[in-house]
């Protein structure tokens, strides 16, 4: 990795790295630090802007789910399934969003462990308010780069997620290194 005059904080540690150990790829450590200050950084500026409508960036993907999904109503799990959150930062947010009086929740009659919720009046209103202004700064963002970046890129991230979905179990039980630095116990 060359340093320059653009270099930053993921470009300064993988030079520092590949001094250190020249032997060593450290090719996905430096997209593995891109992605993760893209995502902070999409998060920061969103959860900036959501605020002002009293959401986050959180709230405001339950509420999109919601928006999107026929009669403006989902199980949590298919919340979950559907949005980029867990089923417990869904919990989290309907509890909020029920609160603020964006969304209602009702046990299914067939199964009480499932618990649906919907959209209100207040919750479609704003969600129709905002999204268009969600999409134009996501597009905003990405100003920078031309259709056919845009185009090149969607595809190889799809594979990145495939790759680490195909391997995640694999990596997940692998040895990390402190069975040969740790005395046995």
């Amino acid at each position: 990795m060359t340093r320059d005059a653009h270099a930053d904080s993921v470009d300064r540690a993988v030079a520092e790295w590949e001094q250190q150990r020249p032997d060593e790829n450290f090719v996905a450590m430096a997209l593995f630090g891109r992605l993760s200050r893209i995502v902070m950084g999409q998060r920061a500026i969103f959860n900036r802007r959501h605020d002002l409508a009293g959401l986050t960036l959180s709230d405001f993907d339950v509420l999109a789910t919601l928006s999107r999904a026929p009669g403006h109503t989902l199980s949590a799990g298919e919340i979950a399934s559907t949005s980029l959150l867990t089923l417990g930062a869904v919990s989290m947010r309907i509890d909020r969003l029920e609160k603020d009086g964006k969304v209602t929740r009702a046990r299914s009659s067939e199964d009480r462990r499932i618990v649906f919720v919907s959209l209100t009046g207040a919750g479609r209103q704003l969600i129709e308010s905002i999204h268009p202004h969600h999409v134009q700064a996501q597009s905003r963002l990405l100003a920078d780069l031309s259709s056919e970046d845009l185009a090149a890129l969607e595809p190889l991230l799809r594979k990145v997620e495939e790759s680490m979905r195909a391997h995640e179990d694999e990596v997940r039980s692998a040895p990390i290194g402190i069975e040969e630095a740790s005395p046995a116990l």
